[in-house]
């Protein structure tokens, strides 16, 4: 049994209003890319891949444009991506004239269901459709290190599958640790979405808190609270309940990057040296993430100050021991 089929599929509800577009290929970004969501998971289950899926908005944007000039259209994506992903895109441009009604209502349904609040936002999703990583906007990577980038995040979701196929074979705490592994791979902006359900059955397996898995959740689940309600509260309220969440909670891991990258957001008007502090803090927590690679170029175009690579080996997470 396939373990991840095993959970709500993710995506099964989305375009059922919809139908099946034509099979129509995307004539801006190429000849290998579609624009039918139901036609890319039915391509991805046929051939084995999972599915790259690019918002975008051809016409209008800036960022998109140049994510298309220095990569999507260079020989390199064009020849190796495909191997691995198929490839949807789902455009939003000002001259909708080429495109169907059908086109137009997936793009605003997609749109919703992934919480996509800008352009270009690539997601990699399995062939349920279902997203596994996240890339909102472009920062200029080269064609050859953008596709190596996508080769590495491809091994999450093959890592996800087997601590969800080891969870399948666990009960109580030990399925909610697996979880919770299988978790660690997914990018951090799509945990408390596209896998609440997974989210709340580990905080309810880990009851007591004898993985210490509940209250790390709460933690990532007050963490985004935070953040959604920073516009209304104000950057004076919400520095206020990061430090509580910081002292109070104690979040680990990629959470804890977020919760000081966040407070140096919040501190560099008043204090740039204790930003600059939180930033270096929170690199060194999760070295690898995303969010640390942009942190890496905010010290080094804000503060000159250049991150030299880990050399140390990865801390163990002790709530998975």
């Amino acid at each position: 049994m396939n373990p991840v089929r095993t959970f709500l599929p993710w995506c099964l509800t989305i375009s059922v209003t919809l139908g099946v577009l034509s099979p129509t290929l995307a004539s801006a970004a190429g000849e290998s890319w579609l624009v039918d969501f139901t036609q890319a998971k039915e391509l991805a289950s046929q051939e084995g891949k999972d599915i790259l899926i690019e918002f975008t908005g051809s016409d209008w944007c800036p960022p998109c444009k140049a994510l298309q000039t220095n990569v999507l259209s260079q020989d390199i994506f064009k020849r190796e991506v495909p191997k691995q992903f198929i490839l949807l895109l789902l455009d939003n441009p000002r001259d909708k004239s080429h495109q169907s009604e059908e086109e137009r209502a997936q793009y605003k349904e997609l749109a919703e269901a992934f919480q996509v609040t800008g352009v270009p936002t690539v997601f990699l999703a399995d062939a349920d459709g279902r997203p596994y990583a996240k890339q909102v906007g472009y920062s200029g990577e080269k064609a050859p290190q953008y596709v190596a980038n996508l080769s590495e995040k491809a091994k999450a979701r093959q890592l996800r599958d087997q601590f969800l196929a080891k969870a399948e074979q666990a009960q109580g705490v030990g399925r909610a640790r697996f979880l919770h592994q299988a978790m660690q791979q997914i990018d951090t902006s799509l945990v408390l979405t596209t896998y609440q359900q997974t989210v709340q059955e580990i905080i309810k397996l880990d009851e007591n808190n004898e993985a210490g898995l509940k209250n790390r959740y709460a933690a990532k689940i007050e963490l985004e609270r935070i953040k959604s309600s920073s516009r209304i509260a104000g950057p004076d309220a919400t520095l206020k309940s990061v430090d509580k969440l910081l002292e109070a909670m104690q979040p680990q891991g990629r959470d804890l990057q977020e919760a000081l990258f966040l407070k140096a957001q919040l501190i560099y008007r008043q204090d740039r040296a204790g930003c600059k502090q939180a930033l270096i803090t929170a690199h060194k927590v999760a070295p690898d993430s995303d969010t640390a690679k942009n942190i890496s170029r905010i010290l080094l175009q804000v503060f000159k100050t250049k991150i030299e690579p880990k050399s140390d080996p990865p801390e163990t997470d002790a709530s998975t021991r």
